[in-house]
């Protein structure tokens, strides 16, 4: 198998599961904490170890790479 293509399925399959652990802390009433790429995430951490952190840049890219972003823009302008 090709090295590189392992390695996308392996970041693929990180960040399902990244953005699954977001999902099901807002679902328990667990705290969802949104930071931007250069936020200290240590600090946050520090006084909440279970909290789910999630880059909304990364959110993003993820959206635009599997094609969501257009249909989620159209859906947010018209609320």
């Amino acid at each position: 198998m090709n090295s590189s293509l392992s390695i996308s399925r392996f970041q693929k399959q990180m960040m399902a599961e990244h953005y699954k652990r977001a999902v099901d802390c807002k679902n328990s009433g667990k705290p969802v904490v949104y930071v931007t790429a250069t936020f200290p995430v240590e600090i946050v951490r520090a006084f909440e170890p279970d909290i789910a952190i999630v880059y909304p840049e990364n959110h993003a890219v993820n959206l635009i790479v599997n094609g969501m972003a257009e249909e989620l823009a159209e859906i947010a302008a018209a609320r």
